[in-house]
Order: C-alpha cells, then structure tokens, then sequence
C-alpha cells in the first residue's frame, strides 16, 4: 500500500454510530488498525457518546494512524514502529493522553532518522534468540550491529551492475546469526542453534 492511500485512507466520515468503525479503515494496515484499537478505549471513557468531545479527539486519533503509516512508510519495517509506540506510551502509562501521545507519534514521523535513532535508542540484545527476533527486513548494517551488540563479519560480497550483496554472520560459542544484505539492506536471516 502505497502512503498516500494510508493516509487518505485515515479520515473520520461522520459522528454516529459512535465507534471505531466511524473511521474509514479500509486501506489501514494491520499496525494502523492496532493503533486505532489501542486509542480508541481511551476516547471512548472520555467522550462517552458526546459528539463534540467527539470531534475534538477522533482528528488526533487519526493523527496517530497516520504517523504509523508515515514512520512505516520512512523507515520500511515495523520494529521503528513499535518502538515508537512503546516511547509515546511510556509519558502516559495509565490512561492516554490522546493529545500528548498523538504529538509524539507525530513528532518522531517528521524527524530526521538520526534524531529517530537517538530518541528511540537501539536496545542491545546481543547475539541471542531475542536478537535474532528483533532483526527486521530492511535494517541497515548500523542498526543491525546496534541491536546485536557488534559488527558481523563479512562472509561473501557480490556486485553486478548497482546491484550488491553482502553476507554476515555473528558467532557464539553454540551457534551463529547469518544476515544477507541486498543494497545495503536486510534482506534475509538465519540462525543455528541460537533460538
């Protein structure tokens, strides 16, 4: 799905019935819908079936979908998304503050990717099943490196025409993580004996 039909798709058509279905999701991803489901209980105890209250909190609503799409669109996997969602969550634990958490999710979507990268810090996991886990398609070898805790080392390397690729394996003592870049990108992994 392209971007500009996630956020087109993003738009509340009308006031009642008063839910979630209210809103055009068709088109959302499956984060944007998650997204939308996690908001939507927290307007819903505020709003009650007021309209007005309403109208006031279902733009920031959309809001937030949209800055998923967006960080999604950007960044091209979902761990980016997660962790953004995690940070804007952790300002208000026990009950969301739509305004506050959409202006987060809105603020790290528009940021450069290195102010995104700083803010959302690289947990380490380290050459381990979790590791593993957390590696997406799309990471780039610095990121990668962030989250297993150092640089691979290079098995192969290919070029034809501007078109590369590379592959890496990260050792333990048991067993080995194997990641094939394309272009500079994640493309691949496997691992033996880690998980």
């Amino acid at each position: 799905m392209s971007f500009a039909l996630a956020l087109s798709a993003a738009v509340w058509t009308q006031p009642s019935p008063v839910s979630l279905s209210a809103l055009q999701t068709e088109g959302w991803t499956k984060e944007q819908l998650a997204e939308g489901e996690y908001l939507w209980p927290s307007i819903e105890e505020q709003c009650g079936k007021r309209v007005e209250c309403l109208k006031v909190e279902m733009p920031k609503l959309v809001d937030a979908v949209n800055a998923v799409a967006e960080l999604d669109y950007r960044f091209g996997y979902l761990s980016i998304v997660r962790r953004a969602r995690d940070h804007c969550r952790s300002s208000s634990p026990a009950r969301i503050d739509i305004t506050k958490y959409a202006t987060c999710m809105r603020g790290l979507s528009i940021s450069s990717k290195q102010i995104v990268h700083q803010t959302l810090s690289y947990k380490t996991l380290g050459v381990s099943c979790d590791g593993y886990d957390a590696l997406e398609d799309g990471m780039d070898p610095r990121e990668i490196s962030l989250l297993l805790g150092r640089y691979g080392t290079q098995l192969s390397r290919a070029q034809i025409g501007n078109q590369s690729s590379s592959a890496y394996e990260w050792k333990t003592r048991n067993g080995a993580i194997n990641i094939v870049l394309q272009n500079g990108r994640m493309a691949a992994k496997g691992q033996f004996n880690i998980c």
